[in-house]
């Protein structure tokens, strides 16, 4: 019940601070009193009759203002006002009643057992006569009783004369009774309480309700039942039982062994220390586990999208989350944790597992969502370990030289790439993102992480993974040792990179398409299956390519390198190396003094682009066979190589010319329609039609000026071009000279192929057959090949008359408008110049 307590004029005085009442009901009251001009203030007296002791003024002159004030808000405040009375002109007497709230607001007075003689106005009670000459007490006429229901923090008590006399005569107030004022929380007491709808023992007279009520349950064993409404309890010390009821209830546990169940609503749970028992029931609610190492605590989330809140030094706990009813799913979330954590996800079912810190483990079921600490935490996977979701995973830092600082790492030592021993590497990891654009990294098994707030750009270098804690890859390269190896099919280096193993990894290649270095020593190397790359090293190495367009590289020593079957590419090395190349079209490069090439079947070619003054000599009948001699300065032969089964010599190709595109340089006769290519005046532009035009040697010896014009690397300057190049006759090269500028008014001219034949490196071709590869862009463009600006193909009438029909046809589907007026339609990028012109500002 609420605590009721009486100010005793006995045991205060009319200055002071003093405790009324014990126990719960104790409340604190300072008491002050004014004096004033004539030095007369009220005291504690007995006086009247009958005589009571009260606060007593006698004759004064002027007011006097005794304030009562309290520790806490009290109501139902009630006193009696003694002799209140007036004697013509000999006394008159008035009180004012001020009593206020902690904002100040002012209540109302309620005044009873007025006399005749009595007035009020608002907070004042005035005498207007006298009832009985002597000085009366309780009961009497001249007495008054006041009332304040409150709830007040002051009562300021105003003695003064009223305007018909003077001075007052005697006036006195007798004991002050007041009541605790409700506070809004509903306390228990030290024992064993059971707070409820029922309980009655809040000091104030707080009560359970359907209300939002706070209630603080103190310490001992307590139990609790709130009903609706958002309500707010604390257990306190103790085992306490709390059943929160409807609403969106708050509940924060002490000491002890809490049992809480939030029941209906989104509920805030705190177990505090102990082994607590919190249920969040129904509801998205957010439950915490108590810190500081203390208690092994079961969570259990119930329906809804719940929240688990763990907290550093979180114990051996138990979290059942309970994937019902829910939209987001539930989350874990250790972002409040600072120590680092080991989360393990290698279970199978979906959202089970367990985490540590190495002192405590937390173990969690139906979890969909987990926010990571803020330490260097590791998640572990493993072959099966199902799909899971993290937040806040934190990528390495990179540290601009290469390197990079682990923060958030993974351990994928329990996977693999084969569900046997083959360990996963950072090759079988596919990166993709989900919905909302979050990356999705997906194992050979069908495991899958998403790390919430990491895009795939974020993890599309491979340096990336591989700092996050997942094996590097083999590098693709299979590569041999220094000694003197046997590599054939199961040959494993040390990265893992295997001859035939459908692991092909490097940029083209796919299935059995290797790449093999063999390194030092003398090696045997039988490369397969596939489209192969064989770099000999160094020593005197054998190699078989079997099947496969392969690619032969013979590099030191004396080597012997076998085609087999496929149009296979051969390079010799320094050494004295024989290849052969066996079935398909195969091609032989940087054949040098020493060299002995066998073509085999099909039609197969010597490149001898870059190979400086050689000669040929064919045996006999056979123009298949035969010797190249090479040559010094003065003709003389320093060298011979030996060739048989080759269909044709071929010092330079057209094809092979590099075109700079939007993805670097790449041969002209692999470019193809729609590919962008970089130009010089538009930027990247698509090229609409590509034409080729192949030579036959029967077609030279008619038309000797078709050949190729051969422009040798640097002829036009450092680097210009980047390689020898050859051009048709009339393909024209962007020249920018300040003497153009003079005579033309443009520095940038376009100058005909065969008009800077005599420049030193440049000469026409001396190639039995060439190819013309054409590409033809919206108008007329410049582009980088080999490093220099030449002209796209233009559709003159010259250029379309030196066509056959069906590519003119072509041509004329794209640009009709071409038919008719060709040169019309398409303007040249920049003036041409004659040959007359080119001879003056090119001597």
């Amino acid at each position: 019940m609420p605590g009721s307590n009486t100010i005793d004029w006995s045991t205060v005085s009319e200055n002071g601070n003093y405790t009324v009442g014990s126990g719960d009901a104790a409340m604190g009251v300072t008491i002050s009193t004014t004096t004033n001009g004539d030095a007369q203030s009220a005291a504690v007296s007995d006086q009247g009759s009958p005589s009571e002791e009260g606060l007593w003024v006698n004759d004064l002159t002027s007011a006097v203002v005794t304030e009562v004030t309290f520790d806490a808000p009290v109501q139902n405040v009630s006193f009696e006002i003694f002799d209140l009375d007036q004697n013509g002109t000999d006394w008159d007497e008035r009180i004012t009643i001020l009593a206020t709230d902690a904002e100040g607001n002012v209540f109302p007075v309620s005044y009873s057992d007025l006399a005749i003689s009595h007035t009020t106005s608002g907070n004042t009670i005035d005498a207007e006569g006298i009832s009985d000459t002597g000085t009366n007490t309780s009961g009497a006429e001249d007495s008054v009783t006041a009332t304040i229901a409150g709830p007040i923090l002051s009562l300021e008590i105003i003695f003064e004369p009223g305007e018909d006399a003077a001075q007052t005569g005697a006036l006195g107030i007798s004991d002050i009774t007041f009541d605790a004022a409700p506070d809004g929380i509903v306390e228990g007491g030290g024992a064993a309480d059971k707070i409820d709808q029922y309980y009655t023992d809040d000091p104030e007279g707080d009560m359970v309700s359907d209300g939002d009520d706070v209630v603080e349950a103190g310490a001992g064993d307590d139990s609790i039942y709130t009903g609706d409404g958002d309500d707010h309890v604390s257990g306190g010390d103790g085992n306490d039982i709390a059943e929160l009821g409807a609403g969106n209830d708050t509940f924060i546990g002490g000491e002890g062994d809490d049992s809480v169940n939030g029941d209906l609503g989104d509920d805030v749970l705190h177990g505090g220390t102990g082994n607590d028992f919190l249920r969040g029931s129904y509801g998205n609610d957010t439950i915490y586990s108590g810190g500081h190492g203390d208690g092994d605590d079961y969570l259990w989330g119930g329906y809804g999208d719940d929240r688990f809140i763990i907290e550093d030094g979180f114990g051996n706990d138990t979290i059942a989350a309970e994937n019902q009813d829910e939209v987001d799913g539930d989350t874990l979330d250790l972002s409040a944790v600072t120590s680092d954590l080991a989360i393990d996800l290698s279970g199978g079912a979906k959202g089970v597992g367990s985490l540590t810190d190495g002192t405590d483990t937390l173990t969690y079921d139906a979890i969909e969502n987990i926010v990571l600490s803020s330490g260097q935490d590791t998640l572990l996977l493993a072959d099966g370990s199902g799909s899971d979701s993290v937040i806040d995973f934190a990528l390495p830092i990179d540290n601009g030289d290469g390197s990079f600082t682990a923060q958030d790492m993974l351990d994928v030592s329990g996977m693999t790439s084969d569900y046997g021993s083959t360990p996963v590497t950072t090759r079988d990891v596919t990166i993709s993102e989900d919905a909302d654009g979050n990356a999705v990294l997906t194992f050979p098994g069908g495991e899958s992480l998403t790390l919430v707030g990491v895009s795939a750009d974020d993890l599309s270098d491979p340096a990336v993974l591989e700092a996050i804690g997942i094996p590097a890859a083999p590098d693709g390269y299979i590569t041999g040792t220094d000694s003197d190896d046997v590599m054939t099919a199961g040959y494993t280096d040390a990265d893992g990179d295997v001859i035939d193993d459908d692991d092909a990894a490097l940029p083209g290649a796919s299935g059995d398409d290797d790449h093999i270095l063999a390194m030092g020593g003398n090696d045997l190397v039988f490369s397969g299956a596939g489209n192969d790359i064989v770099e000999a090293g160094s020593g005197n190495d054998t190699i078989f390519a079997a099947t496969g367009d392969d690619t032969l590289i013979a590099g030191s020593g004396d080597n012997v390198l076998y085609g087999e079957d496929g149009n296979d590419v051969f390079y010799a090395g320094t050494g004295s190396d024989s290849m052969e190349g066996g079935a398909g079209n195969d091609q032989f490069h940087d054949i040098g003094a020493g060299d002995t090439v066998v073509g085999g079947d099909g039609t197969d070619t010597i490149n001898m682009e870059g190979a400086g003054p050689y000669s040929v000599t064919y045996n006999g009948a056979d123009p298949t066979s035969g010797q190249i001699q090479f040559l010094d300065g003065s003709g003389n032969v320093t060298g011979t190589a030996h060739f048989s089964g080759i269909e044709t010599i071929v010092p330079c190709f057209t094809p092979g010319t590099l075109i700079e595109t939007i993805d670097g340089p790449r041969a002209v006769e692999a470019l193809k329609v729609g590919d962008q290519i970089k130009t010089r005046d538009h930027g990247l532009r698509p090229i609409r039609w590509i034409g080729r035009r192949d030579v036959t040697s029967l077609e030279l010896q008619q038309a000797p000026h078709w050949r190729a014009i051969c422009i040798r690397k640097g002829s036009l300057g450092q680097g210009c071009p980047a390689q020898d190049m050859r051009l048709s006759p009339n393909h024209r090269l962007m020249i920018t000279d300040p003497r153009a500028d003079l005579l033309f008014g443009e520095a940038e001219v376009l100058v005909a192929a065969k008009h800077l034949v005599g420049r030193e490196g440049i000469s026409r071709d001396a190639a039995t057959t060439v190819s013309y590869v054409h590409i033809m862009f919206d108008q007329h463009e410049i582009v980088q090949s080999d490093g220099i600006w030449t002209e796209s193909f233009r559709p003159g009438q010259q250029a379309l008359a030196g066509m056959d029909t069906a590519q003119q046809e072509e041509i004329f589907a794209l640009f009709p408008e071409l038919r008719s007026h060709p040169d019309q339609a398409f303007p040249t990028a920049r003036r041409i110049a004659t040959r007359q012109e080119a001879k003056l500002f090119l001597k």
